[in-house]
């Protein structure tokens, strides 16, 4: 009963410092920087370790994602572990090629939308994977660099699933559960010592925080397509198909279900998707 009150007490006083320190986001910084004290020299401690070993997970993430990739090769999924979710190509308005031929027409649709408070919060003397992850940071720095266009991904054909596949599934899965339970605990963190920075600036040394109010402005994009669509037209280019390779967080199949084989999507439907995306 009293391990179940003191775990309660921990996350009431964690959802206490968060939602202080999203109020704290949007308030502008009176104070100059001020030196920290051992407190919350100690807090930062934890943080630049906590980060730390979030960059360790994330880069053995990647790894198995490497070579679940590999796995895949040019086919759209492994059944039940991961797949290439395409997104069609499409015309967008070439903002910047605008702004460089029509800089006065540009300004014109260029409006303020609102007014906020901006400023990131930095951590100072963090501890970077290539000096404290050596061997880790130099096998991801090493590896072949994947690329692979959108349509050379082989719709409606699936790679092989077996038992090493599975296991590389399966180590990823309890990787990212890992990584959630290590952010969650960054958050707490930072979150302290948000709080500790207050109004200030940041704490010398550890980390800044300056917090100012700035015009949001951006370019009325929809206005300027309605008032000068030929403008518009000229302006816009064609953005090819990309993709993004997704993997599942579950395992839903049991690990003697092991499936090898390929199985093919009739041609009409693989053709009727590869169409849209055939302008790359």
């Amino acid at each position: 009963m009293k391990e179940a009150e003191r775990i309660i007490s921990e996350q009431v006083k964690a959802v206490t410092f968060l939602e202080e320190s999203y109020d704290l986001g949007s308030s502008i910084s009176a104070k100059d920087e001020r030196e920290p004290s051992s407190k919350e020299t100690s807090l930062w401690q934890k943080l630049i370790d906590k980060k730390l070993e979030i960059d360790k997970t994330d880069a053995r993430k990647y790894l198995v994602s490497y070579k679940l990739r590999k796995a895949i090769g040019t086919a759209n999924l492994i059944p039940g572990v991961a797949h290439y979710q395409i997104k069609e190509g499409k015309d967008v308005f070439d903002e910047k090629s605008f702004k460089e031929a029509n800089p006065i027409l540009h300004d014109q649709y260029y409006t303020i939308i609102s007014e906020r408070v901006t400023g990131t919060f930095s951590l100072r003397k963090k501890k970077s994977l290539a000096k404290h992850g050596v061997e880790l940071y130099n096998v991801k720095k090493e590896l072949e660099k994947k690329s692979l266009r959108a349509d050379k991904i082989e719709i409606g054909v699936e790679s092989t699933r077996n038992e090493i596949i599975e296991g590389y599934h399966e180590k990823y899965i309890d990787l990212q559960k890992k990584s959630y339970s290590q952010q969650w605990e960054y958050d707490q963190l930072e979150a302290q010592l948000k709080c500790y920075v207050g109004l200030n600036a940041g704490l010398t040394g550890l980390c800044g925080w300056n917090r100012s109010s700035k015009e949001n402005r951006r370019f009325d994009k929809n206005r300027f397509q309605e008032e000068r669509p030929g403008l518009y037209d000229k302006f816009s280019k064609y953005k090819g198909a990309s993709y993004s390779f997704m993997i599942n967080s579950w395992r839903p199949y049991s690990k003697s279900e092991t499936i090898g084989k390929k199985i093919i999507v009739p041609t009409r439907i693989i053709e009727n998707i590869k169409s849209r995306i055939s302008k790359i």
